[in-house]
């Protein structure tokens, strides 16, 4: 079923699949933050728009919501979907449009619509980066945000909030070089802790730091647990089954970076009872580390850790190495991504297929898709979702209580976002955009003498996506001919075209030599010499054997003067010229496993 526009878009921030009106049918909530934003009598600024799904695959707008801010950071959502009044319907809490400092919650309601917005706090800060969890342990979802510095907001129930409590960013403080932001229970004393991500390029500290969390809500200092700058990717859950949540972190290529504390590859730090970490595990699957995710994707009931990585050339693979239950791994299993992949920037897990195995969502720069778990660690596909633009972060809950995981993508700012109904079973007619490429020639013949030489155009379109580079090759040439290619290969980044040079052969003077260096001359010599000797012999055995002897002779002599494409005189070989005729030559170009050909004409007068 073709793509349904619903609204049209320049910037969209993100988008969220959700249940809002608590009628079974997936919703869609999307967040529009710049000019050029249309949807049902609107356009305005910063706005997000909520699009009900009637359970067809079609969509009834619902009432835009106005004043939506958006951050600086792509890699993760400036919004909370939670229960934060305990009415089953999900509520939204944003972050404010422009320099604003507030942020408000839009309650849910099973009339679909949705109240005026309500003030949660006035920061004092914009924030960047919001999330969510319970972190005095009392049931009710707490807010976290962080900007110039962090902030917890204490979950009252029925959408209220307690005071701000605000703490420093660690490190070095600055606003800048917040990266990354996660909740989870690391010491398992049933409250939510905090993990904060400092560093940029150029930033010589920095690192992942852990807030632990006091019963009344608050937070302690932090405690440094990785220093490298060069961290983006993190993920958190338990990897050893001791009801402890740990710390995956990645890195990003460590050329870009300064300072000398840099991570090549992925560090696992497992929780301790105190709030402490022990020494980390380290897993170098190669590549610079994009993305992480945490889950049990080979159903043993070990957590497992599925790691998005990148190579020099920006193709995707993604790995799934297997948890032991002690928070070690077994050998990886790999996943590479077809035609280069999207350019994954963040990943996820859940069950999106309704068949019981953990499947894993990946957001990137070209596309979004689900690769299909087998429940054994390995992956199919990739399935793309039916969402056009980029992804800045992705996100997988079970929003509508079905049992089955609903995805949330946050959409970089890329036009136009065809708004369609994603549910949480896959449509089996719905792959991946093809990241592919196309050869054409310009000119697609030509005429040459023996001795000259032609050029040709090789003109290379790439689809959306495509990074891997392309190597070239013809066949069918004429004897004494060749041809070359300038550049040697192309990649999308470098070029869109290359050169093809076919040379022919023109035969030297020594081919063209008269009797005196001719092979035919000795032929006729050894001849005359052969007949008269066998004149000359009785007949017999020894008249065959000069017979055969002047067979050989002549047989030998005859090669000699027409051997493959060249000549020899006098013992030298020489080049002789390129056969006149029409010959259509094959001009291929590959990528991987993938090549393409195109038919060149050339005619030897």
């Amino acid at each position: 079923m073709p793509g349904v526009s619903y609204a049209l878009t320049r910037g969209a921030d993100y988008l969220a699949v959700s249940d809002v009106d608590g009628d079974g049918n997936a919703d869609i909530v999307v967040g529009l933050s710049s000019p050029g934003v249309y949807g049902p009598d609107l356009r305005t600024q910063s706005v997000t728009q909520f699009l009900l799904g009637r359970g067809d695959g079609t969509f009834a707008a619902a009432d835009a919501l106005s004043g939506v801010g958006v951050s600086r950071l792509a890699s993760a959502p400036t919004f909370a979907l939670d229960q934060f009044v305990a009415d089953d319907y999900p509520d939204l809490v944003t972050m404010s449009a422009g320099a604003a400092t507030t942020l408000s919650i839009y309650r849910g309601s099973a009339s679909a619509r949705f109240g005026a917005p309500t003030t949660v706090a006035s920061l004092g800060f914009h924030p960047d980066l919001l999330t969510s969890g319970d972190v005095d342990g009392d049931g009710h979802p707490d807010l976290i945000a962080a900007g110039a510095r962090l902030a917890v907001l204490r979950g009252l129930g029925g959408g209220a909030f307690a005071a701000e409590q605000s703490y420093a960013l660690p490190g070095t403080g600055d606003r800048l070089d917040l990266v990354n932001l996660a909740a989870a229970d690391f010491n398992g004393d049933g409250r939510a802790d905090v993990v904060v991500i400092m560093g940029r390029q150029g930033a010589l500290s920095g690192g992942a730091f852990v807030y632990i969390a006091n019963a009344d809500g608050s937070l302690k200092p932090p405690v440094q647990v990785d220093a490298a700058t060069n961290l983006r990717a993190l993920a958190v859950g338990d990897l050893n089954g001791d009801g402890r949540a740990d710390i995956a972190v990645g890195g990003l290529d460590p050329q870009f970076y300064a300072g000398a504390n840099l991570l090549r590859g992925v560090r696992v730090y497992r929780g301790n009872a105190d709030g402490s970490f022990a020494a980390p595990l380290s897993l170098t699957p190669g590549g610079t580390i994009v993305a992480l995710a945490i889950g049990d994707m080979d159903q043993d009931g070990k957590k497992d850790l599925v790691v998005g990585s990148q190579d020099a050339s920006l193709n995707d693979t993604v790995f799934v190495f297997p948890g032991m239950g002690d928070g070690t791994f077994g050998a990886a299993k790999s996943f590479v991504l077809p035609g280069g992949g999207p350019g994954i920037v963040s990943l996820a897990i859940g069950d999106f297929t309704f068949d019981g195995k953990p499947d894993v969502l990946l957001g990137g720069d070209a596309y979004s898709a689900v690769l299909v778990g087998a429940g054994d660690g390995t992956l199919t596909g990739p399935s793309a979702l039916t969402i056009a633009g980029g992804a800045a972060y992705v996100a997988a809950i079970d929003l509508d209580k079905n049992g089955a995981s609903d995805a949330i993508v946050a959409v970089n700012a890329q036009g136009l976002v065809p708004l369609v109904r994603t549910t949480s079973v896959l449509d089996a007619a719905v792959s991946a955009p093809t990241v592919d490429f196309a050869v054409a020639l310009s000119p697609v013949s030509g005429i040459v003498g023996s001795g000259e030489s032609t050029t040709s155009t090789v003109n290379l379109t790439f689809t959306a996506g495509f990074a891997q580079t392309v190597s070239f090759a013809c066949a069918g040439l004429p004897a004494n001919a060749t041809c070359t290619f300038s550049p040697a290969t192309v990649t999308p980044s470098s070029a869109t075209a290359t050169t093809i040079r076919i040379d022919t052969a023109v035969a030297s003077a020594a081919a063209q030599a008269g009797d005196g260096d001719s092979p035919w001359t000795a032929v006729a010599l050894s001849s005359i010499v052969l007949a008269v000797v066998a004149r000359s012999r009785p007949r017999g055995k020894s008249r065959r054997g000069l017979s055969l002897l002047l067979a050989g002779s002549l047989g030998v002599l005859a090669l000699s003067s027409c051997g493959g494409g060249d000549g020899s005189v006098g013992g030298i070989v020489v080049p002789m010229p390129t056969p006149s005729g029409s010959y259509p030559l094959t001009i291929s170009a590959t990528a991987g496993a993938v090549t393409k050909t195109a038919v060149y004409t050339l005619t030897v007068r």
